[in-house]
């Protein structure tokens, strides 16, 4: 039995095909890739073909697809298909990995019982270009450090460069779940490193595309959506005692949520105002007429912004 389980939820057809190269053509092929393909698709089973004969390669199709209407049931259905091998490596299917990560991987887990760890990270666009530079993260880390890190807006973090027990998966039964799974991965990693650590394989790269047919790439679609796993994200941040050690950083919050109302590129109408404005008073201060303002104020910000463009 391998102890390491690769699996990748399969949908997209423009970049799968780049994807799983980058995983059959590691170093180590001390592991099974399970590619999931979510739905059938005769353009993606066409390419998935190519590597049913590989005995570290197991292709399995689902007739519906799941992951437009739940991703985290999807992860979920696709996770149940391995073989209880000791880690699980979800890697998304436009993402891409360094020649050398399954090597390091083992490399880093000799003689250690751990149970959340890390890639560093390079960002990509389309044409497989970086579009920023090398994110190097600490060596250990622990929860509350991780998070005052992605509440700052220091830091990116992603799905592909995260590999986590089996042990720890099941204990802490899997995903927390968030409509379009925005924020579902942050939340999780919380959640799997909690009185432990998160540790960083330092080498090998993951490399992340952005483009517009991920749903982390900045845009308007789903933004209700998206702003409404953005308020679960800080409901669970408050129920867990998170808010307790953060809140004295009240600046920290405001940046954070309207980086995200600026990423979405979302103006707001009256009703979204009131709405928001009433959600904020739980996790910023300033009262219900400050919170109000900062809306009003991002309105004009995003107005302003748009005529400078056009």
């Amino acid at each position: 039995m391998k102890k390491l389980a690769i699996v990748i939820p399969a949908f997209k057809q423009t970049f799968i095909k780049k994807c799983i190269e980058s995983v059959i053509n590691q170093t180590n092929q001390n592991f099974h890739l399970y590619i999931c393909l979510d739905g059938a698709n005769e353009l993606i089973s066409e390419t998935l073909n190519k590597y049913t004969d590989r005995e570290n390669v197991s292709i399995i199709v689902f007739e519906n697809n799941i992951g437009k209407i739940n991703l985290i049931k999807s992860w979920k259905r696709c996770i149940e298909q391995t073989k209880n091998e000791e880690y699980i490596w979800l890697f998304p299917d436009d993402d891409l990995m360094s020649e050398n990560c399954v090597n390091e991987f083992y490399d880093y887990i000799k003689n250690k019982r751990v149970d959340l760890l890390r890639f560093n990270t390079l960002f990509i666009n389309e044409k497989d270009k970086p579009i920023t530079q090398l994110q190097i993260v600490p060596c250990i880390e622990k929860d509350l450090d991780y998070l005052k890190s992605r509440l700052s807006l220091q830091r990116y973090s992603s799905l592909a460069e995260h590999i986590f027990s089996r042990r720890i998966y099941i204990n802490k039964n899997g995903f927390i779940e968030y409509p379009l799974a925005w924020f579902s991965d942050d939340a999780t990693w919380l959640k799997f490193s909690q009185k432990a650590f998160i540790n960083t394989i330092p080498n090998g790269i993951v490399k992340v595309r952005m483009s517009n047919e991920n749903i982390s790439s900045p845009s308007k679609k789903n933004s209700n959506k998206k702003i409404e796993s953005l308020y679960l994200f800080l409901e669970y941040l408050k129920s867990n005692s998170y808010y307790d050690t953060i809140m004295n950083s009240n600046d920290l919050i405001v940046k954070f949520i309207f980086s995200h109302y600026n990423s979405l590129n979302k103006a707001f109408g009256l009703l979204d105002i009131l709405k928001y404005s009433y959600f904020n008073c739980k996790y910023i201060r300033g009262g219900y007429l400050k919170n109000t303002y900062r809306l009003l104020l991002h309105n004009k910000r995003l107005k302003t912004i748009r005529k400078q463009l056009h």
